[in-house]
């Protein structure tokens, strides 16, 4: 029979409740969550637990929502408060709710997420406790089955009537360190794993939220269902540039940290008896997968958009996307035109460097940096359209110099973070839009020049299909890449983007 607060989507249960009128404009008419199971009976006994406590989160957003709006502490409030709101001011209020900041509205569908997590760590509680009595009485079952019982208890009689029970279970030492709260243990951690100051900046955030979510308890405190539960809050928390959840990668990572310090902990130095979190993966919708949407090419006014935004035309210092009087750092400008006309990945290239082939063809060299595939390494012939902008004199001076052409951020990933944080700050935060795309609008130029597949494929960095497939491993020659320079244009007039002379 059919429940009106489940639903089923690719076989997975949800919980779908509606939400009260008062509460609509905040966090939405309906709140849905994953039952984390394909099981109809385990989904309805989940979701009978977490409908049970819905009640009490829509209190804990009220009372939340008054304190906010009267600015007074949530402390404060009284019983008296929160019937009054029920009976008498909650159509004032109600309507007060429009004057909530979006900051305020961002904290008040945290507390509602954090809620949501708990309910669902508590379910999660609830299996485990379950699956552990199952497996008890199943091992009871098959021990009585073949006598083991019986001949220990024949064994007791005969000596003397004294029961006969399991040898102690092994206490491990008490050990101080088990009361230190993660943040405590964090400087031994980043020591022993001669950790970066950029992985150590990023592993000190993974721990304050671990830390503001599930308390800053011992870690010999810590169990799975706090994992777990930091695990569901990463996955509802809101992403960053106006995104509605954060990034696989970002969910990915946060938990990465928790988990990596937690099995320190138990493995490295005896702190724990077990990871907690040995057992905890990503929810299951923050994993990637073969069916997880593919990026898009920009469209044209979108290239627009970015090749005549303040990193081209003048920006504030240190704020690229800021219009302003200041000229951009060369690399900075370079990253996205050097994408777009070679279809570079962002990790590729930080260490790319220049090869020159007969007849005087300058080409991009990915074949040291270019680690994907087995036809990643591979020659990029710069486009006219690039040399036009100056990359070339630049490039040449940057390598002479003993360097890499874009060395400015330090490192790929780095790259990788500051061309996506730009986006952003142009309003560019479509998931499917991202620096990546950039590569997928250099395919197209490839396909519009109707090139030969195996030039095309050498160029691009497929092995592509065919009889010709692994002539793909074969690096471009100097006739080939003539070919590609004279036949691939670019998707946008780049002509505000030369310079005189190069």
């Amino acid at each position: 029979m059919p429940s009106p607060y489940i639903i089923t989507h690719h076989r997975t249960h949800y919980l779908r409740l509606r939400v009260p009128t008062d509460l609509a404009p905040l966090v939405g008419t309906h709140l849905t969550r994953t039952l984390g199971t394909q099981d109809r009976r385990e989904a309805l006994a989940a979701a009978a637990t977490l409908a049970g406590a819905a009640p009490g989160w829509w209190r804990v957003l009220r009372a939340t929502a008054m304190a906010t709006l009267r600015g007074i502490p949530l402390s404060d409030l009284t019983p008296d408060d929160l019937t009054r709101w029920a009976r008498e001011d909650r159509a004032a209020l109600t309507a007060d709710m429009d004057t909530l900041t979006p900051e305020d509205r961002r904290r008040l569908r945290d507390r509602l997420a954090a809620l949501c997590a708990a309910g669902s760590a508590e379910v999660r509680e609830g299996r485990l406790r379950l699956e552990v009595l199952r497996v008890t009485t199943e091992i009871h079952a098959a021990g009585r089955e073949r006598g083991m019982l019986q001949a220990l208890e024949a064994f007791g009689r005969g000596a003397g009537g004294a029961s006969v029970s399991a040898p102690p279970a092994h206490q491990p030492e008490a050990d101080s360190r088990r009361a230190l709260p993660m943040s405590r243990l964090a400087p031994d951690y980043y020591a022993d794993r001669a950790l970066g100051e950029s992985s150590r900046t990023s592993h000190d955030q993974a721990i304050r939220d671990f830390e503001a979510m599930a308390g800053a308890k011992g870690i010999g405190s810590i169990t799975p269902a706090d994992v777990a539960r930091y695990a569901d809050w990463l996955r509802q928390r809101p992403g960053r540039g106006g995104r509605e959840s954060a990034s696989v990668a970002t969910i990915t990572k946060s938990l990465g940290h928790i988990r990596a310090v937690l099995k320190w902990a138990a493995e490295s130095k005896g702190i724990l008896d077990a990871s907690p979190g040995a057992r905890v993966r990503p929810p299951r919708e923050a994993r990637i997968t073969r069916g997880s949407p593919k990026r898009l090419p920009f469209e044209t006014h979108t290239l627009a958009q970015i090749f005549g935004s303040p990193l081209y035309t003048g920006c504030q210092r240190g704020r690229h996307a800021e219009p302003g009087p200041c000229i951009a750092p060369a690399d900075r400008r370079y990253f996205f035109l050097t994408m777009l006309l070679t279809g570079a990945r962002t990790e590729e290239l930080p260490g790319a460097t220049l090869k020159e082939l007969d007849g005087g063809i300058v080409c991009l060299d990915l074949t040291e940096t270019a680690k994907k595939t087995a036809a990643g390494a591979r020659l990029v012939p710069i486009l006219p359209a690039l040399r036009r902008t100056g990359f070339l004199a630049w490039a040449r001076e940057r390598l002479a110099s003993g360097g890499v052409l874009f060395r400015g951020e330090g490192c790929p990933s780095d790259w990788a973070q500051w061309s996506g944080r730009y986006l952003g700050a142009l309003g560019v935060t479509d998931q499917l839009h991202t620096p990546y795309s950039l590569r997928h609008n250099f395919r197209i130029m490839l396909r519009e020049a109707n090139l030969n597949s195996d030039v095309a494929n050498k160029v691009f960095g497929h092995e592509g299909e065919g009889a010709g497939r692994h002539y793909a491993r074969v690096l471009l020659t100097a006739k080939e890449a003539a070919v590609v320079i004279r036949e691939v244009k670019p998707p946008m007039d780049l002509s505000h983007l030369y310079v005189r002379g190069a």
